[in-house]
């Protein structure tokens, strides 16, 4: 076999042996890490990183650098690298609805990101871990692998029914779901994170039938495995009441992201997933989830 194509043999072969969701949440690593945001962010470090421009509400009045600020007419703060390996644990919701739709479904984009997150987290040092398994929080691609078979293994139910609660105190944590299910459920889980002083992100996902409930004339509707059905001569007729009460679910989960200091992001599925890294990016390495 001559070199060239020994090499795209090995080239196929190693392709092959990686699994077609770790590649994509990979491909969407390699693009947000080489793209305008880098490998670095600011944390509770020692080492001086950059100024930026002061914003209230976001950034404490501590860290302002008036030596810096009196050069301007704006005030800036000085941020520092992060130094101290943390924790970052995520969960993707195993229930049924998220399994429809697609492609993609709303299970594989919340696993890509996931994982693509993770191998972020992974790159800059930190543990990652899967709430509600038995793998541990640890470091290294390996360990990341064990996170992805654990995702695959999930058992699918109606709606997520419980949150098994294992976390690292102090960590950072990235809830997937719809959030369609019951909400108790995830204001339980908010409730012993609070406690347990974690902070992180619920990650909304919702398809854009689900956003604006485009439906005409005669429909049946039915739950994800068919336990409940409903049947109507006149879709349209029930739009208005759906994206009110849609509206109102938001603002609840809005309310019990707040109440524990968490952040809540909506991410459409017919929306570039890159657009949902760097928001949540954004999330994590804000100091109010540090």
């Amino acid at each position: 076999m001559k070199q060239g194509e020994s090499a795209h043999h090995d080239a196929v072969e190693l392709a092959v042996s990686v699994p077609p969701l770790m590649l994509e949440a990979r491909e969407l690593a390699a693009s947000f890490i080489n793209g305008q945001h880098g490998r670095r962010r600011y944390g509770w470090g020692d080492e001086f990183w950059q100024f930026k421009p002061f914003v209230n509400g976001v950034d404490r009045l501590a860290d302002i650098d008036w030596r810096r600020s009196a050069k301007s007419d704006q005030t800036f703060v000085r941020q520092t690298e992060w130094k101290v390996p943390q924790a970052l644990s995520l969960w993707v919701d195993p229930s049924e609805t998220m399994r429809l739709s697609g492609p993609p479904t709303k299970s594989h984009r919340a696993m890509v990101l996931a994982l693509a997150l993770g191998i972020c987290a992974e790159q800059a040092g930190e543990k990652i871990s899967e709430i509600g398994q038995p793998v541990q929080s640890g470091f290294g691609s390996q360990h990341l692998q064990r996170i992805h078979d654990a995702f695959l293994k999930q058992t699918p139910s109606e709606y997520a029914d419980n949150m098994n609660m294992v976390f690292e105190r102090k960590s950072k944590a990235l809830l997937f779901s719809d959030f369609l299910g019951d909400l108790s459920v995830v204001e339980h889980f908010l409730a012993l994170a609070k406690a347990s002083s974690v902070r992180g992100v619920l990650v909304q996902i919702l398809t854009p039938q689900e956003m604006t409930f485009r439906f005409d004339g005669a429909a049946l509707f039915s739950s994800a495995l068919g336990q409940i059905t409903f049947h109507t001569n006149q879709a349209a007729a029930l739009r208005q009441d759906y994206l009110t009460r849609l509206a109102d679910r938001r603002g609840r989960l809005e309310r019990l992201a707040a109440a524990a200091g968490w952040d809540i992001y909506l991410h459409q599925l017919d929306h570039p997933p890159l657009e949902a890294m760097l928001a949540l990016y954004r999330c994590l390495t804000r100091r109010g989830n540090a």
